[in-house]
């Protein structure tokens, strides 16, 4: 959770546009709860004797006008939301992705060498994406459920208390099944995450070393190894889906079970005159309403919990501390050629307690042709990495 907090840092350049993005999607959302409303008076005109002909055609003439106007505005606002919820998304996936970059430019030689490029890049790639995705869906429409949900429940307790009740009922069933399909989804989008990332790392380092792939062939060990990667990426995909693909389902029909429920109370209400037809069509409309959000609350965990995943991904990477520093104080150094290099009692391991170099001393003049010569491991590219500080020694120094 801490690190899916951390994406609201990228919102900031932006936070004045969702804002208006968000505002006119509560706009677009109040359009949509009006509409019912105007359907039950269209109703009511042919189910009510109190009007006569000429009345009833004059208000329809205002209904007609009424309707066109609203989804005129309606069609201007949700053309204006997407694109600003868009840009912001798209904004934020772009921050991201140049931090995460300008991060990595710092982090130490020691870093790469111990990870594939390929994940590196899948992180700069395809991670990053998430936050345009939670960013222009899954938080304005978490903010438009909550809105539709609490709204819609106040207009069917107006309507009727009692039928409103008994939409209540499957509640309890609906929350339960999305908080177990909220704990198992997490796990398994983080695993199919991990999978992609594996099959970037194997696709990246076969294409660039393709040659010597081909020279030695390899060509059908390297397409096994893909193979296996692939088809663990398809499994772990399909354990996601498969959790979707069973929870979602029964919270849509637990949701139509409450539906067909509130049809047979409201029609016994109505044959017993404790209910107008109008309001019973009225409620019925509303009613979509207010399974809807419940229902897409499901798809917004998944979208969260594929969030959670990545996040944690990303800002691991961002969190990263890098090996090699300046002391404070540090002085710059010139850009001219030092007049020589020297180490002194140099001591370097890769891995603890495995030296690769142990108390080397040796200094190379400007001006004149150092060779350092020795047999293939004795530590010939490790000296020339430490020169230009890609590690620093164990102990000793290099001076130049």
């Amino acid at each position: 959770m801490e690190y899916f907090k951390r994406y609201f840092e990228f919102v900031k350049p932006y936070r004045l546009l969702w804002i208006f993005g968000i505002l006119f999607a509560i706009i677009l959302t109040g359009i949509d709860l009006y509409i019912p409303l105007i359907l039950k008076r269209f109703i009511s005109l042919f189910t009510e004797s109190t009007h006569s002909k000429n009345e009833v055609v004059i208000v329809i003439r205002g209904m007609v006008i009424t309707l066109l106007s609203v989804y005129v505005v309606r069609a201007i606002l949700r053309g204006l939301t997407a694109s600003f919820n868009h840009k912001v998304g798209y904004g934020i996936v772009c921050d991201l992705r140049e931090k995460l970059y300008n991060h990595l430019q710092t982090l130490s030689t020691k870093y790469y060498s111990e990870r594939q490029t390929g994940k590196i890049m899948y992180k700069l790639t395809s991670d990053v994406h998430i936050g345009e995705e939670l960013f222009a869906h899954a938080f304005p429409e978490t903010i438009i459920n909550l809105i539709i949900f609490f709204g819609v429940s106040v207009i069917l307790f107006k309507i009727n208390t009692e039928l409103a009740m008994f939409t209540l009922l499957p509640m309890p069933i609906i929350a339960y099944l999305i908080i177990r399909f909220s704990l198992k989804s997490r796990k398994a989008w983080r695993k199919v995450q991990e999978e992609l990332s594996d099959i970037s790392a194997i696709l990246q380092d076969n294409i660039v070393g393709m040659n010597v792939i081909q020279s030695f062939t390899q060509e059908k060990y390297e397409e096994g190894r893909f193979k296996t990667e692939s088809e663990s990426h398809f499994k772990a995909a399909m354990t996601a889906v498969n959790t979707w693909g069973t929870y979602y389902p029964i919270i849509e029909f637990v949701a139509a079970i409450g539906t067909i429920m509130t049809i047979w109370f409201g029609g016994n209400l109505v044959l017993q005159g404790k209910l107008e037809i109008a309001n019973l069509v009225a409620f019925l409309l509303y009613l979509g309403f207010f399974y809807n959000p419940i229902i897409s609350l499901g798809r917004l965990t998944e979208l969260y919990q594929r969030g959670f995943a990545n996040a944690e991904r990303i800002f691991k990477v961002i969190d990263a501390v890098p090996e090699i520093k300046d002391k404070p104080g540090a002085i710059e150094t010139k850009k001219s050629a030092a007049k020589e290099i020297e180490l002194v009692n140099v001591c370097f391991e890769y891995m603890k307690n495995k030296p690769v170099l142990h108390n080397l001393n040796f200094k190379a003049e400007s001006g004149k042709i150092t060779a350092l010569v020795g047999p293939s491991g004795g530590g010939k590219t490790t000296i020339i990495h430490l020169i230009p500080r890609f590690y620093d020694p164990t102990s000793g120094s290099v001076k130049m």
